[in-house]
C-alpha cells in the first residue's frame, strides 16, 4: 500500500523526532503533495460515449470539478478510429442540477473517445501512483513538513547564547534550509525549475484505467 510506504519515506526524509509532528501532520502533508503532483503529472483516464445517447451526457467517471479537463477527443470506431477531433466538439456546462457535457454540433462518428485528466488518489483503500512516483511525492511532503517546523521554531531564541547567535544558524534556519533543498530536489525530479506555490483549494493543518463504453448515462437536456 503506497500510503504506508509514503508515510515511512516522509519520516525518514524529515529525520526529526520533533514532538510537534504527528501522524495527522504527515498524512496532511502527503495529501498536499499528492494534489501538487496531480497538478503537474495528472492521471489521464479514457472513456467512450455514444453520440446517439446525446446531445447531453453525464461527466465521465472520476471527473473532478475544478481539476479535470478534456485532454483529447477522437473518433471511437469505424475506419477513421483514432482521428483527433477538436476539443470544441464538447462543452462542459453547469446547470441547476449539476455539471454535464453537451455536443456543440453534429459529428461524423457514432462514438467519441475522450481522454481527460483526474487527480491522483492515495488512501488506505485506493492508490493511483506508480511506485516510481513515490519518491517525488514523499519529497514534496517532507519539504512541506520541514517548512512548517521552521515556521514554528522561528520565534524560538535561546537568550543564554547572547552574541553567539550572530555566528550560528538557528534550528529554524536549519529546517528552512533542508526544506528548500527538498523542494529543489522535487522540482528536479519532475523537470521544472519554477518556484513552489501552494495548490489552490488545499488546506493543511499547521504544525503545533480505462473506463468502459458508457451506456445508460443519458442526461435530460
Amino acid at each position: 500500500m503506497a500510503l504506508t510506504d509514503l508515510q515511512s519515506m516522509v519520516r525518514r526524509m524529515t529525520r526529526t523526532d520533533e514532538a510537534t509532528i504527528t501522524a495527522e501532520d504527515i498524512d496532511a502533508a502527503i495529501r498536499t503533495a499528492v494534489w501538487r503532483y496531480s497538478n503537474e503529472r495528472a492521471r489521464v483516464m479514457v472513456a467512450e460515449i455514444r453520440v446517439a445517447d446525446g446531445p447531453v451526457f453525464a461527466l465521465p467517471d472520476g471527473w473532478e470539478i475544478g481539476f479535470s479537463s478534456l485532454a483529447t477527443i477522437e473518433r471511437g470506431e469505424g475506419g477513421m478510429e483514432g482521428e483527433p477531433l477538436p476539443l470544441s466538439v464538447l462543452r462542459i456546462e453547469e446547470t441547476a442540477t449539476g455539471w454535464r457535457m453537451r455536443l456543440t454540433g453534429p459529428v461524423d462518428t457514432s462514438v467519441l473517445r475522450l481522454r481527460y485528466t483526474v487527480p491522483h488518489r492515495v488512501t488506505q483503500t485506493e492508490d493511483t501512483l506508480a511506485q516510481r512516483e513515490w519518491e517525488a511525492v514523499s519529497t514534496y511532503a517532507a519539504a512541506h513538513l520541514l517548512e512548517q517546523i521552521a515556521a514554528a521554531k522561528s520565534g524560538d531564541v535561546d537568550s543564554s547564547l547572547g552574541a553567539d547567535m550572530a555566528s550560528r544558524s538557528t534550528p529554524a534556519q536549519e529546517f528552512a534550509a533542508r526544506s528548500k533543498q527538498l523542494f529543489a530536489r522535487y522540482r528536479e525530479m519532475i523537470g521544472t525549475r519554477t518556484e513552489r506555490t501552494i495548490p489552490a483549494g488545499v488546506v493543511v493543518a499547521p504544525i503545533q484505467k480505462r473506463v468502459g463504453l458508457t451506456h445508460g448515462r443519458r442526461v435530460p437536456s
